[in-house]
């Protein structure tokens, strides 16, 4: 988290945080899932109150570790469930909850493409505009972004991808195709790798990026590579001959994920060096 704070992850004030947990749960069902978190509480002289106290210390730990927003929302099925009995339980909630979910889903209908993958893209992105929304808003990273926010881009590009480098593998010579490996700058390419891959050919990625860097390199020696994800000049240094291969055209896919494919032969440092330095947990 650390390293997501320095190099990635906008750091949001505890409010913020909090508002946002407001919004992307849908604002009208706020009222629900805080009287659950007071009944949790109160509720059989505080016998469920370590939920409550467990949700209360989560938050606080995201707010101080700067994680982003949707990475509390498992626990609102609690928050939502307990706060349904509260409603059920008062007089006053069961007269307002049925008018309160009519609402809200009427609000869930109308938003539910900024969260869910409902509309073609050509008709998402001025829908997007005309309910206020910049279509590229809500990554919570200090990133580059294309036409679409970060959530739906990434759900492009992949089996492109694959299929890119599947070209490229086959057409290393022979020799060089039984001993070459794949390597992916982050765990979205090598999960395209290993998930479309097999279909193809294409022998299993491995990766730098958090726990694909545990899994280590294999049994590859790094002698012919298929990269992906690198600009050439960002591995000229490591090897002793790069060449771009191919490219992969996205227009919907997140900006840092246009880059060449490369071949590489050979390792100016020893594999070991290059593992630890390539490692990266953000």
């Amino acid at each position: 988290m650390a390293n997501a704070r320095a190099q990635k992850n906008l750091v949001q004030s505890p409010v913020a945080f909090v508002l946002e947990q407001v919004q992307i749960l849908n604002p009208l069902m706020a009222p629900l899932w805080l009287a659950g978190l007071v009944a949790l509480w109160r509720h059989d002289g505080g016998r469920y109150r370590p939920l409550a106290w467990a949700y209360l210390a989560i938050l606080t730990l995201m707010v101080a570790g700067t994680g982003k927003a949707y990475y509390l929302t498992p626990f609102y099925p609690v928050l939502f469930a307990a706060g349904a009995v509260a409603f059920e339980r008062s007089p006053v909630g069961r007269r307002v909850l049925p008018t309160l979910v009519v609402m809200a889903l009427a609000v869930d209908v109308v938003l539910a493409p900024l969260a869910k993958p409902l509309l073609a893209e050509e008709i998402f992105i001025p829908y997007a505009r005309r309910l206020g929304q910049d279509p590229r808003a809500g990554t919570d990273e200090r990133l580059e972004l294309g036409p679409l926010p970060q959530h739906l881009a990434d759900q492009h590009g992949w089996p492109e991808l694959a299929r890119t480098v599947a070209r490229v593998y086959e057409r290393l010579p022979a020799e060089e195709r039984r001993g070459a490996c794949i390597f992916a700058s982050n765990y979205g390419e090598a999960a395209a790798i290993d998930f479309f891959g097999p279909a193809l050919g294409l022998p299993p990625a491995v990766s730098r990026h958090n726990g694909y860097w545990l899994w280590g390199p294999g049994d590859c020696d790094f002698s012919t590579v298929i990269v992906v994800g690198f600009a050439a000049e960002d591995v000229r240094d490591l090897v002793r001959s790069v060449d771009v291969a191919d490219t992969v055209d996205c227009p919907y896919c997140m900006p840092f994920e246009h880059r060449p494919i490369l071949v590489t032969h050979g390792l100016t440092v020893p594999r070991d060096v290059l593992w630890q330095r390539a490692k990266l947990y953000v």
